[in-house]
């Protein structure tokens, strides 16, 4: 977890010299009041697990850490009303996309952690995740604009 302001070196600088170093298996989120187009642009381009506002709770640090590890991404809400002016979230992670089809079948959350081997709390996530990306109410109407979307 990096901090956009550092005294001697900024996030971006460090958060490059990690990811040049193949050796190391990290995962980056910066956290920052910052919330400018820019800065959270440049996090975009690096391709960072995720992005957390200064103002989020310590559960939500604890959700994107746990998401960043397993290879997915992570943008607190008042990042994320930025991300979707710097980037469109129109295409579902991985994760996502084994999800979906699931979903469309009306399984529970749990059943479709049992198919996928996977937490019943991961699956929640991710729907969440589905839901704020395609601003859907219910699940009913995310499987709609899912198949819109052409992801069904």
């Amino acid at each position: 977890i990096l901090d956009i302001e550092m005294p001697d070196m900024s996030c971006l600088e460090i958060a490059q010299e990690i990811i040049k170093d193949k050796k190391l298996d990290t995962h980056i989120i910066f956290y920052s009041m910052h919330t400018d187009e820019a800065k959270v642009k440049n996090a975009i381009n690096l391709n960072v697990s995720g992005y957390l506002h200064k103002g989020c709770k310590g559960t939500e640090i604890y959700e994107a850490v746990k998401i960043a590890y397993s290879g997915e991404q992570y943008y607190s809400k008042k990042i994320e009303e930025i991300f979707d002016k710097a980037k469109e979230l129109s295409e579902p992670t991985k994760r996502e996309k084994e999800i979906i089809p699931h979903l469309d079948q009306g399984l529970s959350d749990k059943e479709i952690a049992d198919k996928l081997f996977i937490s019943p709390y991961t699956v929640s996530d991710h729907i969440k995740n589905l839901f704020r990306k395609y601003k859907a109410n219910t699940r009913t109407e995310l499987t709609y604009i899912l198949r819109q979307k052409g992801f069904l």
